[in-house]
Parts: structure tokens; C-alpha cells; sequence
């Protein structure tokens, strides 16, 4: 029992670290972030608005597509700079497109996936708890793989394996960042947008909650990696 406690105890603190590191990483590198995603964070707006004012399924699609390219873009720059500095992402962010986007982009995408299983799950016969249980094997799932992301940005040859095998003593704190910091964020932000004419607010609200939860995974990243370089 005391050992459980202890546990439970060691993943708040370490989640706690990460939150407020997070948080603090992205106060402090303010001015080179807001440079630096300037030109993916206004995209997002502006496809977003687009989405609002035009429904049509295929403008929706479209925008979907760049918002894809746009996230990516704004991933790379943000991880790169909290983990190697303003240099490293560039004074105008992640501007050219290579090999280590594609490849984010594609682990993003399978990361998406898994948060889709408890919709699909919901086209099934009625089974007690399914969706529940499906939904709590997505988030555990994603806190075990989601440090690829941050370690495909830095240009590291890192598999979903190897995020596995770095999350297995921090899974508690893994799932506080994807989806416990998730929740605090999106609450107060899904609540904004229903005032009317608060797009603008709730729009760029959403942005820092998103670099924020990906400066938390950076964080995490070096945390873990920290803790490998000592055990040796």
C-alpha cells in the first residue's frame, strides 16, 4: 500500500514538473516562439475562419489538409526550440519541408488513429463499458508512444518501440500530459467559443494551448532522456 502511495505521490510530482516546466519554457522563450510560429498559427486562424464561413465538404477537406501541414510545421519549430534552442528551429520558424516532416506527419497520423477507436467502437453491438474501456486504452496507449514526436523533430532515429521502452517507469505522468493538461486546457477554451463573436479570442487561445501541450512534451522527452543518461 505504502508503496503505491509513494508511486502515485513520485507521478505527481514528476507530472507537475513537466506542467510547470512547460509552461515555464514557453514564458521564457516568448519572443522567439511568437516569431517563429507567426506564419503556421496565422494559417490555422485563417483556415479555421475559412471553415466557418464556407461550408462546402470539400473546402473542409482541403482545410483539413493544410491544417495537417500547418500543425506539423508548428510541432517541429516548437519542440526544436524548447529542446535545442532559437537557433535550431530558425528565426522564422520550420519553413522547408523534408523527410523528418513527412515522417512526423505520419506518426501523427497514427497517433490520431488511436483516438479514433472509441468512435468506431460506437458503431458496434451494444457491449457494457466498451467505449469506456476504449477510450482509457487510447489515452494509455498514446502516453506510452507520443514521445516519438518530440524525438522525430530533433532528427533522433526513434520508433514508437523506443517510446514504449522510455515511458515504462512514467506512464502516470505520461497520461496527465495527454490528457489530463489536455482537459484543463480545452475546458476553459470549449467555453470561450460558445460566447458569440469570440472567435478570435478562442481561436488563439487554442494556438497556446497547443504549443504549451507540445512544449509538454518536450519536457517529457528530455526528462526521460535525462533519466536514461543516469541509469547509463
Amino acid at each position: 500500500m505504502w508503496f503505491r502511495v509513494s508511486e502515485s505521490l513520485s507521478a505527481l510530482m514528476g507530472f507537475s514538473k513537466i506542467f510547470l516546466g512547460s509552461i515555464a519554457s514557453v514564458i521564457q522563450l516568448r519572443a522567439a516562439l511568437m516569431r517563429a510560429l507567426l506564419m503556421p498559427v496565422a494559417g490555422l486562424v485563417l483556415l479555421e475562419l475559412l471553415a466557418l464561413l464556407i461550408q462546402n465538404p470539400l473546402v473542409d477537406l482541403l482545410a483539413a489538409l493544410c491544417s495537417l501541414l500547418l500543425v506539423v510545421l508548428l510541432t517541429v519549430t516548437t519542440h526544436r526550440l524548447i529542446l535545442l534552442g532559437p537557433v535550431a528551429a530558425g528565426r522564422w520558424g520550420i519553413t522547408r519541408w523534408t523527410a523528418r516532416e513527412t515522417s512526423l506527419a505520419v506518426h501523427m497520423l497514427i497517433l490520431a488513429m488511436l483516438l479514433w477507436l472509441p468512435i468506431v467502437v460506437q458503431f458496434l453491438p451494444g457491449i457494457p463499458f466498451l467505449g469506456l474501456v476504449t477510450l482509457a486504452l487510447s489515452f494509455w496507449l498514446l502516453a506510452r508512444f507520443s514521445l516519438v514526436l518530440p524525438a522525430i523533430s530533433v532528427d533522433r532515429n526513434y520508433t514508437f518501440k523506443d517510446s514504449w521502452s522510455a515511458t515504462r517507469t512514467c506512464q502516470l505522468q505520461m497520461l496527465g500530459v495527454v490528457f489530463l493538461m489536455p482537459l484543463l486546457f480545452g475546458i476553459p477554451v470549449g467555453l470561450i467559443s460558445r460566447i458569440p463573436f469570440t472567435f478570435p479570442i478562442s481561436s488563439m487561445l487554442a494556438n497556446i494551448a497547443g504549443v504549451v501541450l507540445v512544449a509538454a512534451l518536450s519536457i517529457a522527452y528530455h526528462e526521460t532522456e535525462s533519466r536514461q543518461a543516469v541509469a547509463g
